[in-house]
């Protein structure tokens, strides 16, 4: 992310300033926005996993369940995350797609 916004500064700053967007910023931003989605989903992800397993290590004891029920249990927590893991490989390509998209239609009809 730094290095992302450490290079948008440096070429606008050799650029004309104006008042419209340039193809330059609106690629940047959807680069930055993009990374800074992944990494808030990929928290998210995290945070609902270490939940399920703090629960689990909570509740098996004082139940007195074996350990088969406690790795079925767990493995049924961690569906939560993968399914969202799983979303997310779906999500975000598609996203991907879309600034391309954008990206080449304002390409076209700004020349």
């Amino acid at each position: 992310m730094l290095v992302l916004t450490t290079l948008l500064n440096q070429v606008s700053a050799q650029l004309p300033r104006n008042s419209y967007f340039k193809a330059l910023d609106m690629w940047m931003f959807g680069a930055i926005g993009l990374i800074f989605a992944i990494l808030i989903m990929q928290t998210v992800v995290d945070v609902v996993h270490r939940k399920d397993e703090e629960t689990i290590t909570k509740v098996v004891p004082a139940t007195g369940k074996n350990v088969r029920q406690f790795a079925a249990e767990k493995s049924t927590k961690e569906q939560r995350a993968l399914k969202m893991l799983k979303y997310m490989q779906i999500i975000f390509p598609i996203l991907v797609g879309v600034l391309v998209l954008i990206y080449s239609i304002y390409l076209i009809y700004a020349v």
